[in-house]
């Protein structure tokens, strides 16, 4: 029976759908850091380390073609590579970029929320029968 159980979750589709929302909330603390951290002298923005956006879409497209992959990425925040202008007191958060990406981010987080919610939603229905 744990071998049912953990087939269903090991799908490729699952699995993406995990690490697509465990990075986009993530990047939600980053991108709020940089918020609140808006009028602090010297701030440096921060977002999802490249080595795990890298790895993030290594392991997307490893499991869309293979259907596994070898090990997912854990979602670590560093400080941008792309910092933008800085101001005069040294801060490089640009307050409107930070809320279109969090626009966008949030959009991401709800696409793969709801994608994970009717995935369950068909897995329930195979398992009781019922549709609710």
């Amino acid at each position: 029976m744990s071998n049912s159980i953990d087939a269903l979750f090991n799908d490729p589709t699952y699995r993406s759908l995990g690490l697509s929302l465990d990075a986009a909330a993530k990047r939600h603390a980053a991108l709020a850091s940089n918020i609140a951290n808006v009028s602090t002298p010297g701030y440096k923005r921060v977002d999802l380390s490249t080595g795990f956006q890298s790895a993030f879409q290594q392991a997307l497209q490893q499991l869309d073609q293979t259907g596994t992959a070898t090990t997912l990425p854990t979602p670590t925040i560093a400080v941008a590579e792309n910092q933008g202008l800085a101001r005069q007191d040294g801060n490089t958060v640009n307050l409107e970029k930070e809320m279109v990406d969090l626009l966008q981010n949030q959009s991401r987080f709800d696409f793969a929320a709801q994608m994970t919610a009717k995935k369950l939603r068909g897995l329930r229905m195979a398992a009781t029968g019922k549709s609710m």
